[in-house]
């Protein structure tokens, strides 16, 4: 699951008032449950509008699960943004790059890349929105940074745009 942070948590790292961030973030999806007391936002709607400093201190604040879907085509154009938005910030666009080699070189001595190589673009897109990996990228701490031996083919299998075999089965 992608990180998500509550009106509270983006006005305590803001500096800004409840009300000013519920007018500042009108546009944004709602990821809350049905009947929630405080909307809930996928973080990577918000970083954007952040600085640095700012950005490290709602991560801090953010809740996840154990999982590791980050979302699928309804994300891509959020976790561009937040591509968009490391890229302004040198040391980020440095651990960006730095994470998509270690990834990618994992995938390729893992498993058979032929069937991922037309998702590239779209892995090392939505990469970004790991709960693992994210928290390296705007902070540096490398204590949250999978193995990634083993959580590359998990991660591009799980994010492949490639149907599955029973999405095949259901098709014929």
């Amino acid at each position: 699951m992608t990180l998500t942070v509550s009106t509270d948590d983006v006005a305590r790292a803001s500096g800004k008032t409840h009300t000013t961030v519920l007018r500042w973030t009108s546009d944004v999806p709602k990821v809350s449950e049905p009947g929630a007391r405080a909307h809930r936002y996928n973080i990577a709607h918000i970083l954007p509008r952040l600085n640095a400093s700012q950005s490290s201190t709602l991560l801090g604040l953010a809740q996840h699960d154990a999982g590791l879907w980050v979302g699928g085509d309804d994300m891509l154009p959020a976790a561009e943004g937040v591509c968009s938005w490391m890229e302004q910030h040198p040391m980020m666009l440095k651990r960006l790059k730095m994470v998509r080699i270690s990834f990618f070189n994992a995938l390729a001595c893992k498993i058979d890349t032929g069937l991922l190589v037309s998702d590239t673009e779209r892995l090392r897109t939505l990469l970004v929105l790991s709960q693992y990996v994210l928290p390296f990228l705007i902070t540096g701490d490398n204590s949250s940074l999978p193995e990634f031996s083993l959580f590359a083919p998990t991660f591009a299998v799980m994010h492949s745009s490639t149907p599955r075999e029973v999405e095949f089965l259901a098709a014929a």
